[in-house]
Order: structure tokens, then C-alpha cells, then sequence
């Protein structure tokens, strides 16, 4: 599998314009994404994940480090062919009602996105193409799907339509921001299914973000777990789930419920609020509410250790006991 996406000491920094304070909302974050991989990244509200997603889309330049994309950084991609770089990227957002103009019915949601792209020789060969994909993802009968807008769609309807919409660009690299959270336990699965069928038949990535780790366990074949702007642990989705190493990740996993309910599980309670992400020091940042706290983590910063085949921890004292 070659490389698709290769993300090294990434930083981002805002400053409030009242105060001048520098925020820091991503902290040296790298991580290699392959094709047909998905990587999952759970974390508490805040910890810098939508942040992320931005910077990969480009949506937003880092402050520091670089982002390439099948070899090639992003912004010299986005000058050469800032069109090609849009259709092979693609963004899934966490609202499928804020993602389209209420204005607009599906078919020219759809058609539209063939035009930017080229795709299609006329208005009438988009549009079959788009019935095609309705009808092949089960929105039958596409015609019906195609007049409606979006206040006529349930959410999980509208969402399908926001995939499908990614699918027909055929892109190499999908970055899904919260794409479940707002829909209905009934249709999330039906969604899931949805992405990660495009990942296996087109062997292209995707970033999966999400606060769900019961979801991103199922969909991830990697998982890196962000705390405060960095990962401080990332591995095999199996090696992370049996075997956490991190205090932050065991306190998350033991907190997600099992669908066996015979499972015994020890919740972990975790104290206090994250630090404000300005201002940050030196030191471990999850210091001040680790259980395995030590006076070194808040002066010393852990560098990331390697402890087996590709399963990384970010922690100054891996083999203290529990």
C-alpha cells in the first residue's frame, strides 16, 4: 500500500484579537495514512480535532510543519491544480443540514458537482449519472430523490446524499468530521457501512473524526487518540482497544460501553478540565489530571515511544502500574 497522506510535526496557532493571547489548537500532531486505511481520531470536545480536519482539507494553512498528499505538499498541489486537489479531497461534515443551499434541489446539488469537475458531457448524461449512484446506494426511485430539497430530506437521507455527492468526485482521500453524530442510532450503522464500503472498492483513505470511539473502533483500522492539540497515542485499532497504554486512553476506553452486557468494566473517573490552550508549557498536558501523575510530568515533555509494531504512546512512565 503506498503512502496517501503523510502528516509531520504539524502546529496550528490562533491569536485573540482582543488580548493577543496565542491559542495553540494543534501541538506537533504527525501521522502516515495509507491507501485503503482509515484513521480514526477520538477525543474530548475541543482537543483540536475539527482543527485537524481543516488543516488537511486546507481549508486553513498551518502555522508550522508540512501535509503531503500522495508525495506532494498540499499547497503546491493547490497551486499547480487547485480543482484536481478539490476532487481527489473531499470533506464529510458533521451537519448534513448546513452542508447544502436550502435553495437548491438535490439534482442540482449533484449535477453541480460534476460540472465544477468536468465530469459528464451534458446536463442530461449528469444527470444519469447521478440516478445511477441514487439507485445503486438504494435511494429508490432516484427520480423522487433527485426533485426534492433539502428540508424534504431526513437527516440521515441528506447525509447519504452529502456522501454520495463525495463519491461521485471519486476522491482518493475523505475526511469525515463528526459524520454520524447528529443522525439516529437506527441509520448510523447504514452510514458507516456506507464509507467503508467507498474506502475498500476504491482503495482510497479516510480520516474519521468523532468523540464516538464504539463507532470509530468499528469503521478505523487505525486509531490515534488526541488530547489538548496532540496525539499521544496512535496504533493498529485492535492493539489500541486491548491493549491502551496511554492513562488518557485507558480512562476513554473504560468509559465506552460494550455491547456485551455481561462485560465487566471498571470505569475510570477523570478530573478537573483540560488546561486552556493558550499559554502552554512545558510538561506533560494531560498532567494535571493523570492518575499516574508524577512531579516530572510537569516539567519534562514526553517524547512518543515506540512500544510495538506501530502502536506509539506519548508518556514518561509506560511501565508504572496501574
Amino acid at each position: 500500500m503506498g503512502k496517501l497522506l503523510e502528516v509531520d510535526n504539524l502546529y496550528k496557532n490562533y491569536t485573540h484579537t482582543n488580548n493577543k493571547q496565542v491559542i495553540q489548537a494543534i501541538n506537533g500532531v504527525s501521522f502516515t495514512l495509507s491507501e485503503g486505511e482509515c484513521l480514526g481520531v477520538i477525543g474530548e470536545s475541543g482537543c483540536g480535532k475539527s482543527t485537524l480536519a481543516k488543516l488537511l482539507m486546507a481549508l486553513e494553512k498551518p502555522s508550522s510543519g508540512t501535509i503531503r498528499f500522495e508525495g506532494e505538499l498540499i499547497d503546491k498541489a493547490i497551486k499547480k491544480d487547485v480543482l484536481l486537489f478539490r476532487k481527489k479531497c473531499q470533506m464529510i461534515f458533521q451537519n448534513p443540514f448546513d452542508t447544502f443551499d436550502p435553495r437548491n434541489s438535490v439534482k442540482n446539488i449533484l449535477t453541480t458537482a460534476l460540472k465544477i469537475h468536468g465530469i459528464g458531457n451534458s446536463f442530461d448524461e449528469r444527470v444519469k449519472i447521478c440516478k445511477d449512484i441514487l439507485e445503486k446506494s438504494g435511494m429508490k426511485p432516484a427520480e423522487d430523490f433527485l426533485c426534492r430539497y433539502p428540508h424534504e430530506l431526513s437527516g440521515g437521507q441528506l447525509q447519504r446524499i452529502s456522501i454520495l455527492r463525495a463519491m461521485l468526485l471519486e476522491p482518493r482521500l475523505i475526511i469525515a468530521d463528526e459524520p454520524v453524530s447528529m443522525l439516529d442510532v437506527s441509520v448510523r450503522a447504514e452510514i458507516i457501512n456506507m464509507l467503508q464500503s467507498i474506502i475498500k472498492k476504491s482503495n482510497s483513505g479516510m480520516v474519521f473524526i468523532s468523540h464516538d470511539i464504539a463507532t470509530t473502533r468499528y469503521i478505523s483500522t487505525v486509531i490515534a487518540v488526541m488530547y489538548l492539540g496532540q496525539i499521544v497515542e496512535i496504533g493498529l485499532t485492535d492493539d489500541i482497544i486491548r491493549n491502551p497504554q496511554h492513562p488518557y486512553t485507558k480512562i476513554l476506553l473504560s468509559n465506552c460501553m460494550s455491547v456485551n452486557p455481561l462485560e465487566k468494566n471498571n470505569r475510570m473517573t477523570i478530573y478537573g478540565e483540560p488546561p486552556a490552550p493558550s499559554g502552554l508549557k512545558e510538561g506533560c498536558y494531560f498532567a494535571s489530571r493523570c492518575y499516574k501523575a508524577h512531579c516530572d510530568c510537569k516539567t519534562n515533555s514526553p517524547a512518543m515511544v515506540k512500544i510495538e509494531h506501530n502502536h506509539y504512546v506519548k508518556c514518561l512512565f509506560l511501565n508504572n502500574s496501574e
